[in-house]
């Protein structure tokens, strides 16, 4: 057991007989802190340090109170830092408070997805229990960018450091337990929201939701595509690909052709906006992302502008009607990007040259067309 925690602090809310700084562990009530780890005035660290940082503290209190415990600082940590600690001390014990949820922290679910990157990495297996909770993991994982951090650095960076490491070993390996473990998919319930599950025949094998199937196998695609599901259709395509004597890599790619047929009908059905394709950081999605850059730039050509002429102080001018504009991805972002309100349907001349300028290096030129 590690002598040291990783603590992120919090902004001070009750100094406590000069003591300074504090984190909130658990809550009683609303704004009452139900226990709280101090930091003593007499070290120089607790002077210098901001809420969002972590520092790494020892883990026996130098004072202990009702209201919580006084911990000393060793040193503030840098991301490296902290995510050398997680690594080499597995047991390490993380307090955070700018959380997932009341109950998800962060760095927790990322010590323990790199505990079991590392053990499949070096025994080459997982239980099936392992299995279900790395899928978990990564579905909580992958709800970072959608979440408002006040300090949202170090979760980002944990989640690129857990991309950086699902290689292609990795898809193999998760291949070969889904195999071993013998999954099937099935309709569970029906009766709400279709939901669809892989399971062993075995009473004791766990369950995969589809959205945990596609974290676990495409996680690029789960991350950069929240609104894409695959549906009940993928039920034989995935039984006979699991069942067949192909190695693990020819059945991955076996079912990455499938799901990106399925990714090819969501396209087409919904169109990309949905698409975050920061996340296709795989020259695996290289095609992907082209492709989806390429829709945009079509949507964007395919789109008439309207124009009007008016009278002002004795001159004709100009102005431009972006509703279309602002119903196409990039047109939106863009218009978002100069701050251009949605309530806003007319722009001026110097305006609009701005947006054609902008444009143009996407090589697009606007459709333009005098209103009637």
């Amino acid at each position: 057991m590690s002598e040291n925690v990783i603590i992120e602090v919090d902004l001070a809310i009750h100094p406590y007989q000069g003591i300074i700084g504090c984190f909130q562990d658990k809550w009683t009530g609303w704004l009452e802190p139900g226990f709280i780890f101090y930091l003593p005035r007499d070290s120089p660290i607790t002077y210098d340090i901001y809420p969002g940082e972590y520092i790494l503290c020892k883990k026996e209190p130098i004072y202990e109170c009702d209201m919580g415990h006084v911990l000393m600082p060793i040193k503030k940590l840098t991301s490296e830092e902290i995510f050398e600690l997680i690594n080499s001390e597995p047991k390490i014990k993380i307090f955070e408070w700018d959380t997932l949820t009341e109950k998800v922290t962060v760095l927790n679910i990322a010590k323990r997805v790199f505990q079991a990157l590392t053990k499949l990495e070096q025994k080459n297996t997982l239980t099936n229990s392992q299995v279900k909770k790395l899928a978990q993991d990564f579905e909580n994982l992958f709800q970072i960018p959608n979440v408002n951090f006040l300090y949202p650095e170090v979760k980002l960076k944990a989640l690129d450091l857990v991309l950086d490491r699902l290689n292609q070993d990795y898809f193999d390996r998760i291949m070969k337990q889904l195999t071993k473990y013998g999954y099937q998919l099935y309709d569970y319930n029906p009766s709400m929201q279709r939901s669809y599950y892989y399971r062993r025949e075995s009473k004791k094998a766990g369950t995969l939701s589809l959205n945990e199937l596609l974290a676990l196998l495409f996680p690029e695609i789960r991350l950069a595509i929240k609104a894409f599901n695959l549906d009940f259709s993928m039920v034989e395509t995935f039984n006979r690909i699991i069942a067949n004597e192909n190695t693990e890599r020819e059945k991955y790619e076996e079912l990455k052709l499938e799901v990106m047929s399925k990714l090819e009908q969501f396209i087409a059905n919904t169109g990309t906006s949905s698409f975050n394709i920061e996340w296709f950081k795989s020259v695996y999605f290289e095609e992907l992302k082209k492709r989806v850059l390429d829709i945009r730039v079509s949507e964007i050509n395919d789109t008439e502008i309207l124009f009007t002429e008016i009278k002002e102080d004795g001159q004709t001018k100009k102005q431009y009607n972006i509703g279309n504009l602002r119903g196409t991805y990039m047109g939106k972002r863009l218009l978002e990007s100069l701050k251009i309100a949605n309530s806003i349907e007319w722009i001026d001349v110097s305006m609009f040259n701005l947006i054609s300028a902008a444009l143009r290096k996407f090589k697009v030129e606007l459709k333009i067309k005098k209103q009637k």
